[in-house]
């Protein structure tokens, strides 16, 4: 289960509408670096802006979970 997954099924969180936005070009670095396929390569890069949404949100400091951490390296986020 994604975080994404995860968060929609809280009782206390508030509603996020699924991320709308998509680079073709960072989901095929997540494959090609990461060895996913498309599919949990674009599951990857939705939880990374959905992270980044909390993050945006959230008055603390957030640490990703290891998935959005792999996507955002690949993406060209982070070194």
């Amino acid at each position: 289960m994604g975080l994404l997954d995860r968060l929609r099924g809280r009782p206390d969180a508030q509603p996020l509408p699924p991320p709308t936005y998509s680079n073709d070009s960072v989901i095929g670095r997540i494959v090609e670096e990461e060895g996913v396929d498309r599919t949990t390569a674009r599951a990857w890069f939705d939880e990374m802006l959905t992270f980044l949404d909390l993050c945006a949100r959230s008055d603390e400091i957030l640490s990703p979970p290891p998935n959005v951490d792999r996507a955002w390296h690949a993406g060209g986020g982070g070194s």
